[in-house]
């Protein structure tokens, strides 16, 4: 009996750590502003693009599934541990990163061009 009360306790804490933990994530509705949270934690609803647009792709150790991401009407790129098999809405939690490099195009090629991506940490599909 002493058993089961002890994992029912821990349940209890890690449940009430986790639900904590997604509070701490930052609702936002505006991918075009993601430049104001580099290094912070966001949540980002959209939807994996059948039509991906160019973009500057990053690379990551540990992430290294990327998905073309639309919000609204703009795009994003996505990064995650694992694929992430999602066919409707999908919520992303995860970091926002900063993505930098030049054009392609020789007439560009002293010009940098920047763009905010996101590493996620967790996810849910639906809603």
């Amino acid at each position: 009996m002493q058993q089961l009360n002890f994992f029912t306790i821990i349940l209890f804490i890690l449940f009430l750590t986790g639900c904590k933990t997604m509070e701490n994530y930052i609702d936002v509705t505006d991918a075009m502003g993601l430049e104001n949270y580099v290094d912070k934690k966001v949540k980002v609803t959209g939807k994996i693009s059948g039509e991906p647009w160019q973009h500057l792709v990053g690379s990551f150790k540990d992430f290294r599934e990327s998905y073309y991401f639309d919000v609204d009407d703009y795009q994003i790129l996505i990064y995650s541990k694992k694929p992430i098999n999602c066919e409707t809405n999908l919520t992303v939690y995860g970091s926002v990163v900063k993505v930098s490099g030049r054009s392609k195009r020789p007439e560009d090629e002293v010009e940098e061009y920047t763009e905010y991506h996101i590493q996620v940490d967790t996810w849910t599909c639906g809603k």
